[in-house]
């Protein structure tokens, strides 16, 4: 059995509208949010963060059942402090030069 869940804003006068299911995916909003806020911030494309994260990282993607991807980014982890100053003085550059 399929539910459908709708959502209703009430406007002046009590007229009922309704919000559209895109409005309340958070997660999409929420990646959407961090993007822009990444490349408006630091002036760098998510893209070219790869170039200065540490070595030990790997790219993933994550697939829906439907074979779309949802997501994709790097899994890794900083080892030394030399890797996270390198990172930080990356995103320093990038906020002065952008």
């Amino acid at each position: 059995m399929t539910a459908e869940i709708r959502v209703w804003r009430i406007q002046k006068g009590n007229h009922l509208n309704p919000v559209k299911s895109s409005k309340l995916d958070m997660e999409a909003r929420l990646e959407d949010w961090i993007e822009v806020r990444w490349t408006d911030y630091f002036k760098m494309d998510l893209e070219n963060v790869g170039a200065i994260l540490p070595q030990n990282k790997q790219k993933k993607k994550n697939w829906s059942a439907a074979g779309e991807p949802e997501w994709a980014g790097f899994e890794g982890y900083f080892q030394t402090d030399e890797e996270v100053k390198r990172f930080v003085t990356g995103l320093q550059k990038a906020q002065a030069t952008g």
